[in-house]
Parts: C-alpha cells; structure tokens; sequence
C-alpha cells in the first residue's frame, strides 16, 4: 500500500499536530509531496484524457492503474486518492535509485577524467563496430561488451549504494566456506561459519581488495573472479537504463569539477544524496545538488 494513502489513514489527532509543526525536514517533505502529487495528478489526468477519446491503452502500470480508477465496479475500484498515492510511491521506488546512482557516477566521471576518456573511447569503439555490420542502434550484446561502461556502474553501485546499509537474513541454516581462514584468539583457524535460520548477514570488506576504501572501477576489469562473482540480479534492467543514458552524455559532453573549493557530502536522507559542505565551518547546506562543468563536445 503506498506511503501517501496509509498517512491519510492515520488518525487526525495523531497526525494533524504533526503537520503544524514548522521543523526544516516536514517543510522539505511537504515540498517534495506537494511536487511529485502535482506530477502524478497531470499524469493521470492526461491518461483519463485518452480513455475519453476512447483510446483504451495497454497494460503499462499506467493505463492498470486508470482502469481501475474509472472502474464501476466497487471491488476493483481504485479511488483518486489511491492512484496518485500508488504513482507517488513508484516515482520514488523506480526512480529515485537510478537518478541518484546516476548523480554519483557523472560526479566521480568529473573527478577521474582518465577514466571519462577510457570510457568515452569505449563508445566510439563501440559505435564504429556497429556501423561496419551495418546495424543502427546498440544491441544489449554491445551493451554487455563495454566492460569500462559496465565497471563504472558497478563500481559506483558498490562505492556510492543508494541504500548505505542493506542486511541480509537467513531464510535456513547452511554452512558458508569462508574465502579467507580466520584464525581465532584460541589459535583455532576457522575456514567455515555456521549460519543460523534469521540471523542477519554482513559481507566483509576484504572481498574488494587493500584498496576498497576508494573509487577504482578497474578492479572489476583487472579481477575476472570479482567479474564473475559479481551478479546483477534484481537491477539488470536499472543497469541497462543508465548504460543507455550514460553512453548518451559521456558521448556529447565532458564533465569536470566546477571552479571554487567545493566540498560534496555523502548524506543518507532515505537514501544516499550529495550535499553541498562548507571546508572552512565544517558544516553543509542542506541543500540536495551537485554542481558540475559540463561542456559539449
């Protein structure tokens, strides 16, 4: 059920207080709702719009969410409330990982501009190939062949996770070989741990090698066993989403630090945002942007 429709099913005299309160983070919320409600009320107008033209659309989440809407029936009908609330809660969960992974890879591609250039070769590479057997459009093979493309965003999944902290819980006991012996105070060396059914898991920071604490997407080119280990699972079509964008910038413009002594923090506000710093206080703005020269080629 999304966010926005269960807070209207909070009780007025729990959340009515709540929303006089003049705090910094509920005026920034209230903005941001106020926004993206705007976003998703026009959306779903233009598609009701469609409907009454008799265009009927097709089986996007969309045009399932109109119907129900316009539904005469009471056990599938969905009210306007719940429409906006259900498209509110998809633009934040389907879009906010890709902008936000995107953000973090157009900032490190301005800090390494050897690897914006390895990159951008890459492309070209990439496009001369296609016009010699005489295609017109990247396949998702060509996509998959760009291994500078595809270590960039790995790299900037595992450096800069747009969720900081991810937890994973046994669903059974099992027995999981460790890479690396640990040999324990008792002198007692430990090439196994037993796992119990619910207990939560933590992956350890020496599987990306001596130097984990920095941005280096070559590792995922130099080590094939990290390559091979690495699955995408879940976000293959979010990846194929940003290697579509990015392919499309890095191509048509270079990306630098802008000019001053300008500070990015990382700052988790639901998920991993930059923040502008101050060097000199110590302290940051609260504003969410990340300033950027960007020239066109």
């Amino acid at each position: 059920m999304a966010v926005g429709y269960l807070m209207g099913k909070v009780p007025g005299f729990i959340f009515n207080p709540m929303k006089r309160l003049k705090t910094k983070s509920l005026k920034k919320m209230k903005l941001y709702m106020s926004v993206v409600m705007g976003v998703a009320q026009d959306v779903v107008d233009k598609q009701t719009a469609l409907y009454a033209h008799g265009k009927e659309g097709s089986k996007d989440l969309m045009s399932v969410l109109v119907r129900a809407n316009l539904s005469e029936n009471p056990e599938t009908k969905l009210s306007n409330e719940e429409v906006i609330s259900q498209l509110t809660t998809f633009f934040f969960a389907g879009h906010e990982t890709t902008s936000s992974t995107l953000v973090w890879v157009l900032y490190e591609l301005s800090r390494h501009p050897e690897y914006q250039t390895k990159v951008r070769d890459e492309i070209k590479a990439t496009r001369a190939r296609i016009t010699e057997r005489g295609d017109g459009e990247l396949t998702i093979s060509d996509l998959d062949s760009m291994q500078y493309l595809t270590a960039l965003m790995k790299e900037t999944l595992r450096y800069h996770p747009v969720i900081t902290l991810v937890r994973r819980q046994a669903n059974r006991d099992d027995c999981v070989p460790l890479d690396i012996p640990i040999t324990l105070t008792t002198g007692e060396v430990v090439t196994s741990i037993l796992i119990e059914r619910g207990q939560e898991i933590q992956i350890l920071k020496s599987t990306w090698g001596e130097d984990a604490d920095e941005w280096r997407p070559e590792r995922f080119v130099e080590n094939l066993d990290l390559k091979q280990q690495t699955k995408l699972g879940v976000i293959s079509n979010m990846m194929l989403e940003m290697q579509s964008i990015l392919i499309e910038l890095v191509e048509n413009f270079e990306f630098s630090p802008p000019p001053g002594d300008i500070e990015i923090l990382r700052v988790a506000v639901g998920f991993m945002a930059p923040i502008l710093g101050d060097r000199v206080k110590g302290s940051k703005s609260g504003r969410i942007e990340l300033p950027l020269t960007v020239k066109p080629l």
